[in-house]
Order: structure tokens, then C-alpha cells, then sequence
């Protein structure tokens, strides 16, 4: 494998998405595997396959795009297993890893150690399993909870096996969220 084999391959399943919208699954699996297994070939073609430029800000891209979805799935991949791809990741690129992350998180891998983001609360927070920040003072219960109804809704669109696991993730950060208001108040 080479450079520009990674590159001639991402094109091709670009096309090849373009061509067939209902195979996107499969063309993200397939681009899942290709991020893991060559993160560092993957690394030199991430300016251009994120259309990342050095002196200009570039408009954001649609994380819903299937196109750059496959791009993001194949860079997010790759960073799991080459942590030098973090540096070139801005604030719009680590927004739609959450979202990504949220969304199709059997595509996207838990790169919360890579991108520094485990242990960065205080004692008066804590991290839920669905990448919620719940503070101890309750001062976000709303967002918490409009966050949770949103993942809930976007389950839908998983698999039985995907939609039962995110919902013991979302029971789980309502029970860390209920013991750390029961805490405040002991």
C-alpha cells in the first residue's frame, strides 16, 4: 500500500457511493478498515481530504454529507492508531467527531484519550458515557436532558443491538447526573 493507492481508493469509493447512495454502510465499514489498518499513509492526505488550508479558513462542511462522512470515518479511524493526525484536527473537525461520534458511533471510534479530552473535569463535574459534562450544581440538567432526548431520537436510524446499547448509555448518565445532585445535597 502506498499514498496514492489510499488516495485512488477513497476516490473510488467516493464514486462508488455517488453512484449507489444505499451502500453508504458498506462503504463506511469499508473505509473504517482502511483508516485503522493505514493510519499512517492516511496522515499526509488529510490537508486534502479535508480541504484544510494553511492561511484561509474554509467553509464547514455538512457532517451529514455521506461524502465527507466517509472522509471523517476513514481520518477518524486513522487517528486512533497514528495520534500525530490530531494536530491537524481544528474546533469544526472535533465537533463533528462528537456528532459522528453521537450519531454512527459503530463507525467512529472513542478517541477521548487521543484528543486529550479523559479526566479534563474538575470535581464538580463528570463525564457521562455519551460525552455529556454534567456539572454538580445542576446548572445544565436542561441541556443534559434536551442532549439525551436528541440521541434518542437519532437512534432510530440504528440497528436493535446499537439502539439498546446507546439507551443504557443514556441510563447510566441520568443515573451519574441524579447521584451528583443527591450528593449536593447531602
Amino acid at each position: 500500500m502506498t499514498k496514492n493507492c489510499i488516495k485512488i481508493c477513497l476516490e473510488n469509493l467516493l464514486a462508488n457511493l455517488k453512484k449507489y447512495p444505499q451502500d453508504k454502510k458498506s462503504i463506511w465499514r469499508c473505509l473504517q478498515g482502511i483508516g485503522k489498518n493505514h493510519p499512517w499513509l492516511i496522515l499526509p492526505l488529510v490537508p486534502s481530504l479535508l480541504s484544510q488550508h494553511p492561511f484561509f479558513d474554509t467553509p464547514e462542511t455538512d457532517p451529514e454529507d455521506p461524502a465527507y462522512a466517509c472522509v471523517l470515518i476513514a481520518v477518524l479511524n486513522a487517528a486512533k492508531g497514528c495520534p500525530t493526525l490530531k494536530t491537524l484536527f481544528d474546533e469544526k473537525l472535533i465537533r463533528h467527531y462528537h456528532y459522528l461520534r453521537d450519531t454512527i458511533p459503530q463507525f467512529v471510534p472513542d478517541l477521548s484519550e487521543v484528543l486529550g479530552e479523559a479526566g479534563h473535569g474538575t470535581s464538580n463535574t463528570a463525564s457521562t458515557s455519551t460525552g455529556a459534562e454534567i456539572k454538580a450544581d445542576g446548572s445544565n440538567g436542561r441541556i443534559l436532558l434536551k442532549e439525551l432526548i436528541g440521541k434518542l431520537k437519532n437512534s432510530t436510524n440504528l440497528n436493535p443491538t446499537m439502539q439498546l446499547q446507546l439507551h443504557k448509555l443514556i441510563l447510566k448518565d441520568l443515573k451519574v447526573s441524579l447521584l451528583l445532585r443527591m450528593g449536593l445535597e447531602d
